[in-house]
Formats: C-alpha cells, structure tokens, sequence
C-alpha cells in the first residue's frame, strides 16, 4: 500500500528574508524541488526514495510546490503517495535540511476491495470490510476494532514567535495522544496544544533542550469529532529561538 503525503496544512516549502531591513520574513516558496529520503542526512543515493506517484497515477522521482496557478496556495506541497509500504521519509526542499513526515492511510481501516481478494493466513480487520468479488481466506478473520489507525499533524514556527495556531479543522472522529516539540536556539520555550479552547495536556510542555524533541501525552486520549478545530500554541519564549516545531499525534479507532 502507498501511504499519501503532502496537501496538509503543514505541508509547505518556506524560506527566511530580510525585507526592509526586517530579519527573518517568512516567505512560501513556489516551485521549489521536494525529494524524499530514508534517512535524515547524508549524500548516499540509494537513500532517495524515487517511486512516488502523483494523485492521477504519473510515477515521479521528485515534486515541486505550487506555484498557485493549480487552484493551491503558493508553495504547497502537492498531494502525492511514497513508495508501497513506506510509511515515514524526509523531505527537503530545494536540498535544504530534512523534515520527518508521516504518510496517511487512506484507507483508515475500511478494507475496501472491488476485487476479488484472497489470503493465505488469517486476516484481522480494523473497521468494514467490503469485497466486491470474491473473498478466499485460509484461517480466521478476526474483525477486531482495537486496532487503529495512527497519523500525525505539525505545525513548523518560524521565525519563533508566542501564539495560537489552527493545525486542523479535524475532518473525521479520532483522539489526541500525544503532544511533541522541538525549538532551535534560545533558551527554553513553552507550548501547547488545545481542542476547541480546551488544552489537551495537564500543564504546558517545556521545551528546554535546543534540537531535542520533548514529548508528552494527556492522562487519557482527547476526543476529536468531526468538525472540531485543533490548534497549537507557543504559549512562551526564552532567549531567541529561531525555529519551534510541534507535532500533534492522532488515533483513529
């Protein structure tokens, strides 16, 4: 299965100006090259994934953001699905530093099939499972709905400033169980994540280590509905960070 990536609403290329001797203006950059790797850094490249396809099926070896002349915003990353079973890569922007993004699963545990669909061993199902033709299983099939499906959304602040930020108008029913950050430079900062108006976490995540992630997750997972805006905050700065990234993790189930 190819997992889908980009068309997100952290899904842009971005760089750094100074503008009327203004530092650090961010601006989208359109047409900007995305390649993906296995791997954060280095040249090697057998580490390039290559085998994307785009959402009307043409292979590609690499992307370009928009230009926003395809009815998407200037500098977005392109919908597109990564290599059959490749669930995580980095991707980089005109060869610039790496970020992590997790793929989608499209089909969210549905078990959709218009074929006809054959297994040799046992067959657990998360969710529905339709077959369109015929279904040949040699062992049980376990319709067991614990098992979720897992995705992430994250919101990138730079140059690092405090307040609130829309991450998702969530478009399906899931959970918040996890909150992630990470800043570069400065001191220390604070962040938050909240699900209309209301924090998902007991207190406010600490970030007090320059390039280390620092994770927390609530006492019990935080409903989403459909409908339902969630946002991220940096609530406080020390020093000068240049850069805070935060990443909200989701269960679907």
């Amino acid at each position: 299965m190819r997992y889908l990536y980009g068309g997100g609403i952290a899904d842009w290329a971005l760089r750094t100006l100074t503008v009327a001797e203004v530092p650090d203006v961010v601006q989208a950059v359109g047409g900007a090259v995305i390649t993906c790797w296995a791997s954060e850094a280095g040249s090697d490249p057998s580490d390039q994934y290559t085998d994307l396809v785009t959402l009307t099926g043409d292979p590609v070896a690499e992307l370009a953001t928009s230009m926003g002349e395809d009815g998407r915003a200037r500098g977005v990353i392109p919908p597109f699905r990564g290599p059959d079973g490749v669930r995580l890569m980095w991707l980089s922007a005109d060869g610039g530093p790496r970020q992590l993004v997790e793929g989608v699963d499209e089909s969210a545990g549905d078990g959709t099939s218009t074929s006809s669909l054959s297994v040799t061993g046992d067959a657990v199902v998360g969710g529905d499972m339709q077959v369109a033709g015929s279904l040949t299983v040699s062992g049980p099939i376990d319709l067991d709905d614990s098992r979720y499906t897992r995705f992430s959304r994250t919101v990138v602040v730079a140059p690092a400033v405090t307040g609130l930020w829309p991450v998702w108008r969530a478009a399906r029913t899931c959970r918040v169980t996890g909150v992630h950050a990470i800043r570069s430079g400065g001191t220390g900062a604070t962040v938050a994540a909240v699900v209309n108006g209301t924090p998902v976490l007991g207190v406010n995540l600490s970030v007090p280590l320059a390039d280390v992630w620092t994770s927390d997750a609530p006492a019990s997972p935080v409903a989403v509905v459909e409908g339902d805006s969630v946002q991220v905050q940096v609530v406080s700065l020390a020093g000068t960070p240049t850069v805070v990234t935060i990443q909200l993790d989701f269960e679907v189930g």
